[in-house]
């Protein structure tokens, strides 16, 4: 059984639907809260729809660790 994964590009998308941005202007190096304005309402959504989509509980969300982009993906979807 293979388990369902997102992809960056995907990632991208979801994020920029929960924080009303163009996913094809985000960056992986940006600042999520500097750059895109991304506050912790818009990470506890973001948390919920990739939970529903990997179909597995995401615990112990750092959302101080993840300062950019990429650092979110890593640590939301690749741990």
């Amino acid at each position: 059984v293979q388990m369902p994964t997102i992809d960056f590009e995907e990632f991208k998308t979801l994020l920029g639907q929960e924080a009303g941005i163009d996913p094809g202007s985000i960056q992986k190096d940006q600042e999520l809260i500097n750059d895109l304005g991304v506050d912790s309402m818009v990470m506890v959504n973001l948390v919920s729809v990739i939970e529903e989509k990997l179909e597995k509980e995401i615990e112990q969300v750092d959302i101080d660790k993840m300062q950019t982009v990429e650092q979110a993906f890593n640590e939301l979807i690749l741990n």
